[in-house]
């Protein structure tokens, strides 16, 4: 799969519907990723897992239920 970077994990107040609507959306995540380039979407798991890539950099964004939000880890 090639070299792994840093990882960031936060818990946020939202579903994971709610999160999922968003990042599965090739248009709002280009939002959010912005500063890395043109954004595609290269991989999702529904509801779990979305690879993206862009420009300058590459990534996964993973979210799971936890407590009263959602755990994001990117």
């Amino acid at each position: 799969m090639g070299e792994t970077g840093p990882t960031v994990q936060r818990t946020l107040v939202k579903s994971p519907p709610e999160l999922w609507a968003d990042l599965s959306n090739p248009e709002t995540l280009a939002r959010r990723l912005g500063e890395f380039g043109e954004i595609r979407i290269t991989r999702l798991v529904p509801e779990t897992t979305v690879a993206w890539e862009g420009e300058r950099a590459s990534g996964t964004v993973e979210i799971e239920p936890s407590g009263w939000g959602t755990k994001v880890r990117l």
